[in-house]
């Protein structure tokens, strides 16, 4: 993926509040310049649109990066592997639900500390988007801009995110815990058609809280003026 050194230093000294008055302000140049009598044009109109992103994607990672930031929201609360859940509620019956319940809880925890890094991996993605129809994706729903970028650079979001959430998932303990469940089940391994790859699981199941949060704050910026924090975002959503 290709980097700009440029914006992430700019918001790598924006700490971890929920959103900043004014910080993106200009972030895609001077957009005044192509300002239209009759309105936006799709240059304004697509720099409006990744300034929402940029806010959403700060806003997502400072949210999830917070202690139950995954664990306590049941919209995206990382849940057992569904190739694994039937060993687990077997386990749980039989007197082995602390194990299950403290693999579950390494799996979220391993997401909330990853979270503050995805902020610039997706600014990245937001930076390199190309818009085909920055019209089109204003006008329609109220996460058009957000399910957009999902389409375009998942799986270079991916790629740059599983190294960090494996790590993090090492540090909680993660891979170990689901390691105990299975041997304590008496399956050391699964069979060949219920193999899965931890990391991916986690990986795939961050970035989909991700780019829910992001989604809402997407909606909020649509549809509450107050969520517009910026000139652009005032000039293409309304004030």
């Amino acid at each position: 993926m290709k980097k700009f050194i440029p914006f992430l230093l700019l918001f790598s000294v924006l700490g971890t509040l929920p959103s900043y008055g004014g910080v993106f302000d200009g972030l895609f140049g001077n957009y005044q310049i192509f300002r239209k009598k009759s309105g936006l044009d799709p240059v304004t109109t697509g720099a409006g649109l990744r300034d929402a992103l940029a806010v959403g994607a700060q806003n997502a990672a400072f949210l999830l990066s917070q202690k139950n930031g995954y664990y306590a929201n049941e919209a995206i609360k990382i849940p057992v592997p569904g190739k694994i859940r039937n060993v687990a509620e077997t386990l749980k019956k039989s007197g082995y639900e602390q194990k299950v319940d403290s693999f579950v809880l390494s799996m979220n925890r391993a997401a909330e500390k990853a979270a503050p890094e995805a902020k610039g991996i997706f600014f990245d993605a937001i930076m390199g988007m190309t818009l085909d129809d920055a019209q089109g994706l204003l006008d329609e729903g109220n996460t058009a801009a957000t399910d957009y970028l999902k389409t375009k650079a998942y799986q270079e979001i991916f790629d740059e995110y599983k190294p960090i959430i494996s790590s993090m998932l090492d540090q909680e303990d993660g891979t170990a815990k689901y390691i105990d469940i299975m041997k304590t089940s008496g399956s050391k391994t699964l069979t060949p058609a219920e193999s899965m790859d931890l990391n991916d699981y986690m990986t795939n199941q961050a970035l989909l809280g991700l780019f829910y949060i992001v989604g809402q704050e997407e909606i909020k910026i649509r549809t509450d003026p107050d969520a517009r924090i910026t000139a652009l975002l005032k000039d293409v959503f309304g004030r």
